[in-house]
């Protein structure tokens, strides 16, 4: 299992990318492939950090709805038809799944709220990551000079010809934000640790991004 950390500088924050899992086998079916990596991903999330109370995943639709999750939230872990999640809670893991899209890190220094969203062409042009920040100002008293955003690992030129993490980044700063950050690194081109739609035509797994609010100091292993 490939894990990169994220946003490592935060201490109230674990953030991570489940890369590729070599010899995993799934589904050509993109529904199948994802309902068969569920049970995976809550098993290594768990693993991972075990103070977390509950697991949270968009069931993505390459779209711009987002879910405001609560404690007292219980979806059975895939939470339907949206491509983000927010919250505030301590302990409670938010999960999407991507194999080209982006995943986009939001965080909130100072009302320690975080967004996790999943940014495509579809996502990117709906502007699902201005309405996360608008989202988290609004619910979670979020001030602009407060977040972070961060773009991890997706598919970018000469590979795809839409460079959505560089519109992300347009959007974010549009939005107000200036702390941005992208990782700069093309799933396309790093098959041996990433998972790749585009270039596995269809043929692929998915990736898991996780954030996790902390109620004490826990650091994923890798």
């Amino acid at each position: 299992m490939n894990l990169f950390p994220i946003l490592k500088d935060i201490p109230f924050v674990t953030a991570f990318l489940i890369g590729r899992v070599p010899g995993m086998q799934l589904p050509a079916d993109r529904q199948e492939a994802l309902m068969a990596r569920i049970p995976f991903f809550k098993k290594t999330v768990k693993e991972l950090l075990p103070a977390a109370k509950k697991f949270f995943c968009a069931h993505e639709v390459h779209g711009s709805e987002i879910a405001i999750i609560r404690g007292s939230d219980d979806y059975g872990g895939l939470v339907p038809n949206v491509d983000g999640l927010i919250t505030q809670e301590s302990n409670v893991v938010l999960g999407i799944t991507v194999a080209d899209c982006a995943p986009v890190w939001i965080i909130d220094q100072k009302s320690k709220a975080v967004a996790l969203v999943h940014s495509g062409k579809g996502g990117t042009e709906a502007g699902i990551v201005p309405k996360a920040i608008q989202l988290l100002q609004k619910n979670c008293s979020s001030q602009l000079q407060d977040l972070i955003v961060t773009i991890g690992p997706c598919i970018r030129p000469p590979c795809y010809e839409i460079d959505f993490a560089k519109i992300i980044r347009d959007q974010a700063s549009q939005a107000g934000v200036h702390d941005i950050h992208d990782e700069e690194i093309c799933t396309a081109c790093n098959l041996e640790k990433y998972y790749s739609y585009r270039r596995e035509k269809g043929k692929t797994g998915h990736m898991l991004a996780v954030v996790m609010l902390q109620s004490s100091i826990t650091t994923a292993s890798s």
